[in-house]
């Protein structure tokens, strides 16, 4: 037997000089088959568009994408550690140091684009000011571009333990994991939460793929009877076809600012057909170059303005925007997708912004 074993080293020793070592590890049955190889490199060159993309905003001073990357890498996060993050950007952040959060875990993401030593340690400064530091134990930073990190990559400060890691050394960290089920978990949510958008050979956008089957699930939320209302049913049906087709011929700025937005508005119990959130709030919460991708959706018309919008008999008039969506049927597609989602954002985020309707279906 040893002999055997020495005549095998020796082989594959041989084999080195020749072939590329993949061939070493097939032989003692470690390698990587070739469909997961292919995932690992559909997952590092989507992280490099990624990082192509967050580059070229951060150039023009567009920053809107970042709160979509936020959402996306939580998912990507979890699937990869198998944490449970969640967003503390909902709303007025009570974090303003950090962008998801593990309680359980007591593990903390900053999800950014900018690098400096100052950015960092800023950071690490206002995170301890706030204390939290009784919540959290762990603080990383992951950097959504590609370019050589800032002079401390890791670190301690009394009890938490902070590191800096690039979307590239995510790649890297993926690329480590010895369980081929869980790299192709991964590659799912890589590939299918981060649309690309397509260009035609003269430049012009064409519409983003979209995933919508049945809606049994909508119909059945809304209420509709299948006997008595079989018309407009159908009629139902094809508008929501329409809107899944409009929000495809939107950028993904724009569907990531409607979803912002929708997640943010409110409803009026028992009605199917407001969806409000005051312009006060807006200024408030979106950024100057957020609301002037709200104004291209005014003029798309899927919001509209209220200057003398009142929830109720008791509510005071404001100035609101409405989401709506022209219907034959008196509903509103946007109450009902967010009252379906209920609590779960990464459930409307899925619809709004990656097109995935997938789960409208029984």
């Amino acid at each position: 037997m040893e002999a055997f074993l020495c005549l095998l080293v020796a082989l594959c020793l041989c084999c080195e000089a020749v072939y590329p070592s993949r061939l070493i590890k097939a032989v003692w049955g470690q390698g990587m088959s070739t469909r997961t190889e292919k995932m690992l490199e559909e997952i590092r060159r989507r992280f490099a568009l990624i990082s192509a993309d967050i580059e070229m905003d951060n150039k023009s001073s567009l920053f809107d994408r970042n709160s979509h990357m936020e959402r996306y890498f939580k998912q990507v996060l979890n699937a990869v550690y198998e944490t449970n993050l969640v967003s503390t950007n909902l709303g007025i952040s009570n974090y303003p140091a950090i962008d998801l959060k593990d309680a359980v875990g007591r593990i903390a993401y900053q999800v950014t684009a900018t690098n400096t030593k100052q950015k960092i340690t800023n950071t690490i400064k206002t995170f301890f000011e706030h204390e939290l530091e009784k919540e959290i134990d762990t603080l990383n930073f992951l950097i959504l571009r590609n370019i050589q990190g800032p002079k401390i990559s890791s670190g301690t400060q009394g009890n938490v333990d902070w590191e800096v890691i690039t979307i590239s050394d995510l790649s890297r960290i993926i690329a480590d994991i010895d369980d081929e089920k869980h790299i192709a978990e991964i590659h799912q949510i890589v590939m299918v939460e981060y649309i690309v958008e397509t260009l035609g050979t003269v430049g012009v956008r064409t519409g983003a793929p979209y995933n919508l089957t049945t809606i049994q699930r909508l119909l059945d939320q809304i209420g509709f009877d299948p006997k008595s209302e079989f018309n407009e049913i159908g009629t139902f049906e094809k508008e929501i076809e329409s809107f899944v087709k409009e929000l495809a011929d939107l950028t993904t700025e724009q569907r990531t600012v409607l979803y912002e937005l929708l997640l943010r508005c409110k409803t009026v119990p028992h009605d199917h057909k407001t969806v409000y959130i005051s312009s006060k709030l807006v200024s408030v919460q979106f950024t100057e170059q957020e609301n002037l991708v709200i104004g291209s959706l005014i003029d798309l018309d899927l919001i509209r303005v209220d200057q003398e919008f009142t929830a109720d008999r008791y509510d005071s008039e404001k100035v609101a925007l409405l989401l709506r969506y022209p219907s034959d049927v008196e509903v509103n597609i946007f109450a009902e997708l967010k009252k379906f989602a209920g609590n779960d954002p990464d459930l409307l985020q899925k619809m709004i912004i990656s097109l995935n309707f997938k789960c409208l279906t029984l």
